[in-house]
């Protein structure tokens, strides 16, 4: 994670937090970095919501699949750019959405329930990140 903290330090939801703490709310986000092959997808239509990500190299693709089963493409999240965000937010429980890698991409995923439970609001930062 190490080799991509530059990078994370400039997405907005880290940008007011100290870059020596970073890895500190990662921690506290329980976030991992995985790597998914072009065509394999990071999160189906259908899973539970409760987390997100950001791209640390790559590209997603947002997809929705039609009643008639067309893939549609909803959009696209290049390097650097949070993805699924704004379903956590939400009282969304399930993913509306397939995210797919369209390349060989590297995400950066966290629980982002955590930061509106009560134990995260005691943390340090927790203000930053609700901004």
């Amino acid at each position: 994670m190490k080799q991509y903290l530059s990078l994370i330090e400039k997405v907005p939801l880290f940008e007011s937090i100290p870059a020596e703490k970073i890895p500190d709310v990662l921690l506290a986000l329980n976030a991992g970095v995985f790597t998914f092959e072009k065509g394999t997808a990071v999160f189906r239509e259908g899973d539970r919501v409760s987390q997100a990500g950001i791209v640390l190299s790559g590209r997603l693709e947002i997809l929705k699949e039609d009643y008639h089963g067309n893939r549609n493409l909803i959009s696209v999240t290049n390097e650097g750019q949070l993805f699924g965000e704004a379903l956590c937010c939400t009282d969304a429980e399930i993913q509306p959405f397939e995210i797919v890698a369209a390349e060989q991409t590297a995400v950066l995923i966290f629980d982002c329930r955590a930061v509106m439970s009560e134990k995260f609001n005691q943390f340090e930062y927790y203000q930053q990140l609700m901004r």
